[in-house]
């Protein structure tokens, strides 16, 4: 005979696994109560191409000749879940400062059940436009990136890794000095023209200490990072001696003859600088007789 037909939930709507689900619900006579038995009174029948992919699925039962039930039609829908992706890993290796765009490697994985394909793409806002480009960047230090990770009949997954550009080392630098420096009796600065990392970019931050001097001698400065450089290099420097190419002597008059070896007081000129006694000898020849 003909029977109407209830069904009972027997649990939530399953979730993706790549194989064919069935429904989370058991048939009964909607009369009897008694249970219609799968493969015995009814078989079920899926459209085609349904019952495998995460979605909403509407199955039809129909009636076995080997029943002593005549069903009437009868369909009811269940929904398949997606899957979680699993085993997310999203890193980023660390780069060093160049003054240029720089695109980190970005190791990601993920995984899916039934060995779907899973997609990551990358975006430098949480809620912005993403590809599967990774970004690009050019100042130094941390930059977050972040990410989605998708695959089919899978919820999405997002995240975000930071991307790190350290600063550029001033180990071994190369110092280039400005205008060589001579003597002029006033503290003097040794200019720095330029700097170069060993790897021949040019500094273009940086602060210099010990560049002065005044009297004729060696020195030694240090070139110390700042901004997107770091660490420090030193380089020897001097003030050169000054020459007297015309120098004027100037001895004191007033010297008259007492037997004795006269040492009048001498002063030397560069121009019309006076020359400080510390910085020559006078030696006296002939200095009794008139």
């Amino acid at each position: 005979y003909v029977i109407g037909i209830r069904f009972e939930r027997t649990g939530e709507d399953p979730v993706y696994t790549g194989k064919l689900q069935k429904p989370p619900f058991i048939f009964r006579d909607q009369d009897t109560g008694v249970q219609l038995v799968e493969g015995q009174d009814y078989e079920l029948v899926y459209p085609e191409g349904k019952g495998i992919d995460a979605g909403y699925v509407t199955v039809s039962l129909k009636g076995l000749a080997s029943s002593n039930y005549y069903l009437a039609d009868y369909t009811h829908g269940f929904e398949i879940r997606p899957a979680t992706l699993t085993s997310i890993s999203v890193t980023a290796d660390a780069l060093v400062y160049n003054g240029e765009a720089q695109t980190p490697t970005v190791h990601a994985s993920a995984t899916a059940v039934n060995n779907q394909p899973v997609t990551f793409t990358y975006s430098t806002e949480k809620n912005g436009t993403y590809t599967e480009t990774v970004p690009s960047f050019t100042d130094q230090g941390t930059h977050t990136v972040y990410y989605r990770v998708t695959a089919p009949n899978h919820y999405d997954a997002s995240g975000s890794v930071e991307v790190t550009i350290a600063k550029k080392s001033l180990t071994g630098a190369k110092i280039t000095l400005g205008d060589s420096l001579t003597y002029n009796g006033t503290e003097q600065t040794q200019t720095v023209a330029k700097v170069e990392t060993s790897d021949g970019m040019t500094v273009t931050t940086f602060d210099v200490k010990d560049n002065t001097g005044t009297n004729a001698d060696e020195y030694e400065l240090t070139v110390t990072g700042t901004g997107s450089f770091e660490g420090s290099a030193t380089l020897k420097w001097s003030i050169a001696r000054k020459p007297l190419t015309d120098p004027t002597i100037e001895i004191a008059g007033g010297n008259v003859y007492t037997g004795s070896a006269l040492t009048p007081t001498v002063t030397v000129k560069d121009g019309e600088t006076v020359i400080p006694a510390s910085e020559y000898t006078v030696r006296y020849d002939n200095n009794t007789n008139a």
